[in-house]
């Protein structure tokens, strides 16, 4: 696993058959999948899948707007489409919440997209009145999410789990076992050293693996996409 990763936008836009139903990152996605950068994480994480059994893989954003969905949905794509891996997209961090119905009464509804060996699991909300007060029930419900996404996650060879800011709800960082990598997302020129920081310092309060930063809307000619630490034009961004 690369330490850290630039995501370009790719100029090709993937197959129009690779259309993830129902999901809120389709369209970027799509476009984000064939970038270098999103194919250089993909290949370990598909060899992790295949010599183990099952990998995880969670995606965390610094900020709201940094990208962090259409990048795990980008390499939830990759890993499907090109790679042939099973594997679970999970928007843990509520995006796309369902009502009871939508979920048969469960907390979370698990689907097969549109695209070959890629499911789709979302959260659903219960819509009733918390019992205990409303910080008691969201605890409750939030733990309920957690639970049956432990008994979910492990049925696939992959999961890519996009967790949201973690620095504004990091409750779904229970999901991330010692040995699973959590991909940090910046967005260049807009995430503050601050966001990061602070992001950072969360992962590693709840005990779990930062693997590295992914500069999203990091334009470069193709030679200079190699991993990216710090350069001095980069100061003070």
């Amino acid at each position: 696993m690369p330490d850290t990763a630039q995501v370009a936008g790719a100029p090709q836009p993937a197959p129009t058959a690779a259309a993830i139903q129902g999901a809120p990152v389709a369209e970027p996605a799509m476009l984000m999948v064939r970038s270098a950068g999103i194919r250089m994480l993909t290949e370990p994480i598909a060899a992790a899948a295949r010599l183990t059994g099952h990998t995880r893989v969670l995606i965390a954003a610094c900020r709201p707007g940094d990208g962090a969905s259409t990048v795990a949905g980008a390499l939830a794509l990759d890993l499907a489409s090109r790679l042939g891996i099973d594997t679970l997209l999970v928007t843990a961090d509520g995006a796309g919440a369902e009502s009871p119905a939508a979920g048969n009464g469960r907390p979370v509804r698990t689907n097969q997209t549109g695209v070959p060996h890629l499911w789709l699991a979302r959260c659903t909300r219960s819509g009733e009145p918390a019992r205990g007060g409303a910080a008691d029930g969201e605890r409750a419900e939030r733990d309920a999410v957690v639970e049956e996404l432990r008994a979910i996650i492990g049925r696939y060879r992959a999961a890519i789990i996009d967790l949201g800011v973690v620095r504004l709800d990091a409750r779904m960082l229970a999901l991330a076992r010692p040995e699973d990598p959590v991909l940090v997302v910046a967005r260049y020129g807009c995430t503050q050293r601050e966001e990061l920081a602070a992001t950072l310092a969360v992962i590693n309060v709840a005990n779990a693996k930062s693997a590295g930063v992914i500069l999203n809307g990091y334009e470069s000619p193709a030679a200079d996409r190699l991993p990216w630490i710090s350069h001095p034009e980069h100061e003070g961004r």
